[in-house]
């Protein structure tokens, strides 16, 4: 049941990127923009926005003690990827916006970085530092050596 309950985050963040997606494209007297930025680096937004979106996946998707970081990595940015894609369709039907390239771009490489990242402390933090996400489980052979005799 706790498993479930890591899915909430990622999900909230993707409800909140379809918040800001709906809003229409030009800002006027009458339609305030969101953001007072140039769009040249509104795009770059796309960056954090999906690096955080595929860290909170990371985290949902890492619940298995044994699970390797590769399979973790590849489901995020498959999700990732393809709500991006998605995204950028669902931005077609929206009052003068349309779908971009760069945006589709930016949205994957974001969810790589965030990825990469999540991957790169998760290994640091944990001992051993073998490519898992969790630590090793004690071997028995180790406990027989602890043991006094």
């Amino acid at each position: 049941m706790l498993m479930y309950w890591k899915l909430l985050p990622p999900l909230i963040w993707m409800c909140a990127i379809v918040v800001v997606a709906s809003i229409p494209g030009r800002a006027g007297p009458d339609r305030p923009s969101l953001l007072f930025l140039h769009p040249s680096l509104q795009n770059l937004l796309h960056l954090p926005e999906y690096a955080i979106l595929s860290w909170l996946w990371c985290r949902a998707l890492s619940w298995n003690p044994g699970r390797s970081w590769r399979p973790v990595a590849v489901s995020a940015l498959s999700i990732c990827a393809a709500y991006a894609a998605c995204e950028e369709l669902y931005q077609l039907a929206i009052p003068e916006r349309y779908a971009s390239w760069t945006d589709l771009t930016l949205d994957i490489l974001g969810a790589g970085l965030g990825v990469v990242l999540f991957c790169l402390l998760r290994r640091r933090s944990r001992p051993g530092g073998d490519g898992s996400i969790h630590p090793p489980l004690e071997s028995s052979t180790d406990d027989a050596r602890a043991q006094p005799r």
